[in-house]
């Protein structure tokens, strides 16, 4: 179970960072749909925290805690058993946390400097865009007629990845958050997919933005830490 949901973590941060390459797509019309490039739209609900059911391939679900202040902070982490964490990922516009409690260590960079991910031109808001359902600037967005968000297509030379959403959460104010978000993912003839299934979300009333505590862990590098996560794949 502990190999299971630091997968999970790492599986989930892969297929957004993939998700994030440009694209260099125009705005065009389809059955009623509107594509095209449009910029973040803020939500009225700016702090919200839940569950999410997450499937990678067929593996899975697993439910993750989320953390998310619009604009602040994105917090996606794992417990054992509802009890113990074991791993959680720390997303601020300025880097990103791993934590990872079974093998005692964490690691915090820039997005510049994490390998792979640094090279797709990974950012918060292209990250924050997806997990909340909302319009991005990169890739093409389509949208219903209600002007939700309803598929994000993004592509590089390398990579080409959509995101398809379905329904929203029923919340008694605006956050955006939709029911499902389905990532797939295809490079060089190798694919795939995460489904995440957001439940039990609700608003609250300050900000999410903090980091757990690191200060029993020790420190390495994002090379060190994905050489380590590699065991659990």
């Amino acid at each position: 179970m502990r190999n299971k949901g630091l997968y999970i973590l790492l599986a989930v941060c892969i297929a957004l960072a993939f998700a994030s390459c440009r694209t260099t797509e125009v705005a065009q019309r389809s059955g009623g749909r509107v594509s095209k490039k449009v910029s973040a739209a803020a939500p009225s609900v700016r702090n919200v925290s839940g569950k999410i059911a997450v499937t990678v391939g067929s593996t899975g679900p697993l439910t993750v805690s989320a953390d998310m202040s619009w604009n602040e902070c994105i917090k996606l982490s794992y417990n054992a058993l509802g009890l113990l964490e074991i791993a959680n990922v720390t997303l601020t516009p300025e880097d990103v946390t791993i934590i990872n409690r079974v093998n005692g260590v964490y690691c915090q960079e820039p997005y510049s400097s994490l390998p792979y991910i640094g090279a797709l031109k990974l950012d918060f808001k292209t990250v924050q865009g997806i997990l909340w359902g909302r319009a991005v600037s990169a890739g093409k967005c389509e949208t219903d007629a209600d002007g939700n968000i309803s598929r994000i297509s993004m592509s590089s030379v390398v990579y080409k990845a959509t995101v398809d959403y379905s329904g929203r959460t029923m919340l008694s104010q605006d956050c955006g958050l939709p029911s499902v978000a389905s990532v797939s993912v295809n490079s060089g003839g190798r694919s795939l997919s995460v489904r995440m299934r957001y439940n039990s979300f609700t608003v609250t009333a300050g900000s999410n933005g903090t980091v757990n505590s690191v200060s029993s862990l020790k420190k390495v590098s994002s090379s060190e830490m994905i050489d380590i996560l590699k065991k659990y794949l």
